[in-house]
């Protein structure tokens, strides 16, 4: 009950603002908003459209076995497991050889050869396929070398970038070529030796 002490003349305006304590909206004034505000977890990636999110992929496998004889890489791989090795989102899979990629976007391919050398150059392509293994077409070459008749320790590499548009149908996959009689690619299951590294650089 409000008493104004005197008799309100019926001309009078009278203006009301009710507050019943719930529901009150105050937009809060440009840039008060501070980081102690928002809880932990509620900005989620379905928030971040449009913004640059950074590398959410990375991996790297290695050959565990040291190899003498010229074709397609089919076994021997691992991921890198020494002590605190690690990788980024889910990783590449690997079957056979042939590696796929885990989500699109542009990716960076690295591929290091460590090789015995004799008399030999000692390449490793990195193959791409974009129809789902149908067709695989040389993307970059390592060597490791050495012209004389004795044997030496070499390691090259070599990368690429390709943009993965489909996960289905975008694969790797590793050849040996030129190794000779007395000559062999390295591999190891404790060191990376002859190893391949996956990026994803961002969205395609």
């Amino acid at each position: 009950t409000i008493d104004f002490g005197v008799a309100i003349p019926a001309t009078s305006t009278n203006d009301f603002i009710f507050h019943y304590g719930t529901g009150l909206i105050t937009t809060p004034a440009d840039g008060t908003v501070t980081t102690g505000k928002i809880q932990d977890g509620a900005v989620t990636s379905a928030k971040l459209s449009g913004v640059t999110q950074g590398i959410t992929m990375a991996d790297q496998w290695r050959l565990t076995a040291s190899v003498s004889s010229n074709g397609d890489i089919t076994s021997n791989l691992e991921r890198v497991d020494n002590t605190n090795s690690g990788f980024i989102g889910t990783g590449m899979t690997e079957s056979s050889g042939i590696f796929t990629f885990p989500q699109t976007g542009i990716y960076q391919v690295i591929t290091t050869v460590a090789g015995d050398a004799y008399s030999d150059e000692l390449w490793i392509s990195a193959n791409v396929s974009i129809d789902g293994g149908s067709n695989f077409n040389a993307y970059s070459n390592s060597f490791a070398s050495h012209g004389a008749a004795t044997t030496r320790r070499n390691t090259g590499s070599s990368f690429f970038i390709i943009d993965v548009t489909d996960i289905s149908n975008v694969q790797v996959k590793f050849t040996t070529a030129s190794i000779g009689a007395s000559s062999l690619i390295d591999g190891s299951t404790s060191n990376n030796f002859t190893h391949f590294t996956f990026i994803r650089l961002g969205d395609t």
